[in-house]
């Protein structure tokens, strides 16, 4: 967690990330849920973008083993419990 960066609360001062969580934790819940949704359609666009693919004979674990891998790289909460289980 990088609390040297600054943000702005409601009345425009400077604090972290932690002094703004306690000062406004309904902004903080707010934001935790709309990750959740945000991630969730990730996911769902990049699974239809390479269904059609995985229709090519042998190329569904590849496809598939992709997806979790790209996940995890790039997203910093990876990717979902299931998939990364069946990545391990």
């Amino acid at each position: 967690m990088d609390l040297k960066k600054l943000y702005h609360d409601l009345d425009g001062n400077e604090c972290n990330i932690l002094q703004l969580v306690k000062r406004d934790p309904e902004w903080a819940a707010n934001r935790i849920q709309a990750q959740a949704v945000d991630r969730a359609e990730l996911i769902e666009a990049i699974r239809e973008k390479v269904a059609p693919l995985s229709m090519i004979s042998g190329c569904a674990y590849v496809i598939e083993s992709g997806v979790g891998e790209a996940l995890n790289t790039f997203l910093p909460w990876g990717a979902n419990a299931e998939h990364s289980a069946r990545l391990r």
